[in-house]
Parts: structure tokens; sequence; C-alpha cells
């Protein structure tokens, strides 16, 4: 690989008493050693090793998979010592994001963007087609519809063929078409948000864990399932266990209830009343709510039921 490094960059880690040429290996090693006594930020050395290793680590990410490690550990090492650098948060999100690790790509895309100090380094941040991958990836269907229409409209106006994204903005689009295509619901299960196939939901219909309780909307009513059995349920009653299945630990607080619904406390007594009352009679549940002590307008879900809950991508989460 031809790469030259300048001879400040020897002067400030390299020994001088060292009496041969050293290879890029041996730089790179010694820049390595170098930045694990923790330097000053501010200090010229230290960014002088810092940028060697930037462009370092970009030739390698560059030359191919054998070298994608090598690269992502070079950022790695480079974060250790400035964590806010922007240019190795932005690099390693984009190997993160080509390898499909959409969350890990989400948080480091999402830091960089917040030390965006030059936007020259930043030719993805509006990319749609990147905005609609990590939006599929966190569930959210309907800023991932709207991206998606956005990098329509993009991929037809303009020549999208020399973006580096990792994958052919025609062949990418192909791919998030089918996605929307195959997974249709949204399913919340063990603490787990994805994105599903009817054929999937219809799966987990039937085949329920031990006391589990799955509200699922058909695209035209709310059934609630339980066991072998399944009942229609008010939309009324759905959204309030929509509020419980989606807060975390199945425990929910009337302020939670209120900022999504506007309605008075007495409205959120009412809905506990007539859900315990339902599921006595529907499911001969009794227990449904948990009998501990609890911090005043809070209800729980007794933690031997656990609610899962699947709803079309096109729900709008309506009150």
């Amino acid at each position: 690989m031809d790469f030259i490094y300048e001879d400040q960059l020897l002067e400030i880690v390299w020994s001088n008493e060292s009496n041969y040429l050293p290879s890029l290996y041996d730089v790179k090693t010694a820049c390595f050693k170098w930045l694990e006594n923790k330097p000053p930020i501010e200090d010229s050395d230290t960014r002088i090793v810092i940028e060697f290793l930037l462009e370092h680590a970009l030739i390698m990410k560059q030359m191919g998979e054998k070298n994608i490690f090598v690269a992502k550990e070079t950022f790695k090492e480079i974060l250790k010592v400035h964590k806010e650098n922007p240019i190795a948060l932005y690099r390693l999100a984009y190997i993160y994001y080509s390898k499909s690790a959409w969350k890990i790509a989400q948080l480091f895309f999402e830091k960089a963007y917040k030390m965006n100090f030059q936007s020259l380094y930043f030719n993805l941040k509006n990319d749609q087609l990147v905005k609609t991958q990590l939006y599929i990836a966190e569930c959210h269907i309907r800023l991932a519809r709207e991206a998606f229409s956005i990098a329509v409209e993009e991929n037809e106006d303009l020549d999208l063929s020399d973006r580096d994204i990792g994958i052919e903005a025609e062949s990418l689009l192909e791919i998030i078409k089918e996605q929307f295509d195959l997974n249709r619901y949204e399913l919340y299960r063990k603490n787990k948000k994805s994105l599903v196939s009817r054929g999937h939901i219809d799966y987990v219909y039937e085949n329920l864990d031990l006391n589990e309780i799955l509200l699922f909307d058909d695209g035209r009513q709310w059934y609630l399932v339980c066991g072998e059995r399944d009942k229609e349920i008010s939309p009324a009653l759905a959204f309030f266990i929509k509020v419980i299945t989606m807060a975390d630990f199945q425990m929910v607080s009337y302020e939670l209830f209120n900022q999504l619904s506007n309605r008075s406390y007495d409205v959120f007594r009412r809905y506990k009343s007539d859900l315990s009352k339902f599921m006595l009679e529907n499911f001969s549940i009794k227990d449904l709510f948990s009998s501990e002590s609890l911090p005043l307008k809070t209800i729980k879900i007794n933690s031997k039921y656990k609610f899962s809950l699947a709803i079309p991508t096109d729900d709008s989460y309506s009150k």
C-alpha cells in the first residue's frame, strides 16, 4: 500500500534511537502506544497522530472486506482518546451500517451528527435511504415510509450511482420495498419490538406462551387472545392495553395515560375496572392487576401475565 507519512509524525511517536526506517505497521503501532498515555486533545502533536490514524483507517476501509476489521478497531482506538471525534464516529457508524448493524450504526450516526463540525464529512446525514433503513430498524414505520418516498423521488430525479452507501441505490430501494411488503405488522412481545409478516402474527396467535395475552388488530376489529380463546374488545380498552403494553415492565401511571389520551383520572380508573371485569368474564382471570403497594395513580400487571401487541404498520396509534 502506497501511504506516505510525514517526518513530523515520526518525530512524535518514533524513538530517535531507532536506526531503521519504520514500516507503516510500525508507525501505526507506535501511534497506538503513544495514545495510551491519553495526551490532551488540544495538543498539536495529538492532532497530528489522530489525523494520521484517521487517514490510515479510511484507506483500510476502502481496501475491502479483509481490512474492515482493522479500520473499525482503529476508529475505536481514536475514540478512546477523543470521544467526540466526528470523523471517527461517522466512519465507524458507516461500517456498522454496511454490515446491517442498524441499531449500532444509528447510535454512532447520532453522535457524529451532534459533533458535525464540518458538514462535508457527513454526505449521508440527509440520505433518505440511510434514514429509511434506520427507521425500519427502530420500527418507526411512518417515518420510514416518508423517508422512502423521498428516496424514490431522488432516485428518479438524480444520478445516485456514485453515492457511497455500501450498495447500489436501485438495489437498496428494491430491498426496502420488499421489507415494507413483507413486514406488515409491528409486534411488541417479550420486551422486544419488531416488524413481522402476517404469517408470523398468525403463528404467535396460535402458539402463545402460558399466561400470555395478545392484543391483535386485524385491520377491522381488536381482539384479545389468551390460551385457546379470543374475544373482540372495544377500541377504548384496546387503547388502554396499548398503553400498558408499551410501558416499561407493564406498569403504567396516570401521567402517561393522560399524556397519551388527555383523559381524566376517573376515566383511568374506570378503564382499569372495565378491563378487570372483561378478563374475568371472558378468560376467568381475576388477578390481572398486581396487589402490591404502588405509588398513587399507578397500576401494574400481575407479573404472572404478559401482554403482547400486534398492530398493522399503517396503524396511527389513534386514541
